[in-house]
């Protein structure tokens, strides 16, 4: 129980949002790559008229075109305002607001990568990631508008999100026959085999075997469990991180999965130790003291 209330208490703890700085220099080409497909569709007048559309509710707004296309428009504004660090609280919150605003208009919209993304903005909205290399910093923006209040508590929050999206996407494919048994797997290489042709004979011959894939398969799906719970644990949170490193980027190489592997690279930086330095209970509320009296950087 001490060590429980000790943990608790330390949920206050302020963080060093330094680390966080690569985060958040991420946003503006995330949402950009994010909402690129809808402005090029929106381009071609393709707005609120496919066949797959399903509103999630009825009452929910549908703009006009030209105000959809403005608000998504003024949502990638917000981003890249993220990144440079100006008015950073307020355009962080734009910017969750245009991406969620998108996102649930049809339940068509919905991709776990997107929401994933979502969760992302929602971590830098409420985080001091505005705090470090901004134009807040030099142009002195009052803390209301450049930096979120939030503390260890919700960095700890963002934290178990990530790790849960890696729980949760391995153990679905876990449980899942034609996953674990590598038909997935092979039958995406089959449908990409036209762009294939580069590829040696050997290694081609290789991807289609059926053998081979039963086995990259359960890899796979073990390296996903593997990052999640490595993240969680500290003794093996730098090897994880490693591990989600080149897992991402071949991920990346090998499927179509829009944002996601450029979202999850940037958000591994909330691992870093740094973000969490240990303070000794005595000087903990000095440290807090002379960060908030801190200028935005």
């Amino acid at each position: 129980m001490t060590r429980l209330g000790a943990w608790n208490a330390r949920l206050d703890d302020p963080i060093d949002p330094r680390p966080l700085l690569l985060l958040r220099l991420a946003i503006g080409p995330l949402v950009l790559m994010h909402l690129a497909p809808f402005l090029h569709d929106a381009a071609d007048g393709i707005i609120y008229r496919d066949r797959f559309w399903v509103p999630y509710l009825e009452w929910y707004p549908q703009l006009p075109r030209a105000l959809y296309v403005t608000l998504l428009w003024l949502t990638v504004v917000a981003g890249f305002l993220v990144s440079i660090g100006l008015v950073t609280r307020i355009a962080a919150w734009l910017t969750v607001s245009g991406v969620a605003y998108n996102l649930f208009l049809s339940q068509t919209h919905f991709h776990h990568n997107r929401a994933f993304l979502l969760i992302l903005l929602v971590g830098v909205a409420v985080l001091p990631a505005g705090n470090v290399v901004s134009m807040d910093r030099r142009l002195h923006t009052p803390r209301w508008m450049s930096q979120g209040g939030g503390r260890r508590l919700a960095l700890t929050v963002l934290r178990v999100e990530i790790a849960l999206v890696y729980l949760a996407s391995g153990f679905s494919k876990l449980i899942d026959s034609d996953w674990w048994g590598g038909t997935v797997t092979r039958l995406r290489i089959v449908a990409n085999r036209d762009h294939l042709d580069a590829v040696p004979d050997a290694v081609l011959d290789l991807l289609l075997d059926p053998g081979f894939h039963r086995w990259a398969a359960k890899a796979i799906i073990l390296t996903e469990l593997f990052i999640g719970a490595g993240l969680l644990w500290p003794k093996t949170r730098r090897i994880a991180v490693w591990v989600a490193i080149a897992f991402h980027l071949g991920i990346q190489a090998t499927a179509a999965v829009q944002v996601f592997s450029w979202a999850a690279l940037a958000a591994l930086v909330v691992w870093d130790q740094r973000v969490t330095p240990a303070v000794p209970p005595l000087e903990r509320n000095a440290y807090a003291s002379r960060h908030e009296e801190e200028p935005p950087q």
